[in-house]
This record gives structure tokens, C-alpha cells and sequence, in this order.
């Protein structure tokens, strides 16, 4: 259900994610660069990677009498570390197929991200598809 702005928790978290890409490509030690992602972090993005970062901080989303650690950048380096992850496993199954062969590519819970621009290794896909909710992905248009 969307909120009066028309974005709904998919967008939202959507923008959450575009956001956190885009600091760590702000990065000079970053992992990878996903130069389109500050144009998706939209009015959410910031507001929910803080309030998360703020959780992480000080145990609210941790169970009574435990510290999972995360602190307050966690979640964004745990975004940075699992964007370069799944870089890294694509690279690694397109470069298995031989030259030539077709090498299709699904995308699903694609969110706003923008790695076919940038991943130089889905150039050799022969398609590319992303899927996601209907809202998310009319707001990437």
C-alpha cells in the first residue's frame, strides 16, 4: 500500500540501498562504483540508512543480552560487502561461458540497482532482465 507520496515500502527500501551504494562509491577505498545510484536514493534513502545505522548503534534490533556487532556503519558496509559479492559471482559465472554462447542474466528483487550500467562483465549478456514489484520498477523509469 503506498503512502501519500505514492511510494510504498518497496520504493522505500529501494532508495534505502540506492543510498548506501552510493557512499560507499564515495569511497576512495571503495569496493566497486555505481555512479547512478545517488540519482535513486530519492527522499528515503538517507533517512532510512540513519535510522538503521542509529538500530545498529544501540541494540534496538539486537535480542535482550546480545550485541550482533553491526555498530553504526554496519548496515552500509554490510551493503558495500554484499553489492561486491554478487559483482564478484556474476563476473565468475559469465566467465564461464565461452565466447560467443548466450549468456542471459535475471535479475530478481532487482530494486533500483543500475549494476548492468556499470558491471563491465554483463556487457557480454545477451539479455538482461530485472524484476521486481510493479512499483518499483515504474519508479526506476
Amino acid at each position: 500500500e503506498s503512502d501519500d507520496d505514492g511510494l510504498d515500502f518497496s520504493n522505500k527500501t529501494s532508495m534505502w540501498i540506492a543510498y548506501e551504494r552510493d557512499v560507499e562509491s564515495r569511497r576512495d577505498d571503495r569496493l566497486f562504483n555505481d555512479p547512478l545510484a545517488k540519482h535513486f536514493s530519492g527522499p528515503y534513502g538517507k533517512r532510512l540508512s540513519d535510522s538503521m545505522s542509529f538500530g545498529l548503534a544501540y541494540g534496538v534490533f539486537d535480542p535482550p543480552g546480545s550485541d550482533i556487532g553491526f555498530g553504526l556503519e554496519g548496515h552500509v558496509m554490510y551493503t558495500a560487502a554484499r553489492t561486491r559479492l554478487i559483482n564478484d559471482r556474476v563476473e565468475q559465472w559469465i566467465q564461464e561461458f565461452e565466447k560467443g554462447k548466450d549468456c542471459q542474466v535475471l535479475n530478481l528483487g532487482a530494486g533500483l540497482d543500475t549494476r548492468v550500467y556499470w558491471l563491465e562483465s554483463l556487457e557480454r549478456a545477451s539479455l538482461y532482465w530485472e524484476i521486481d514489484s510493479e512499483s518499483v520498477m515504474a519508479h526506476k523509469q
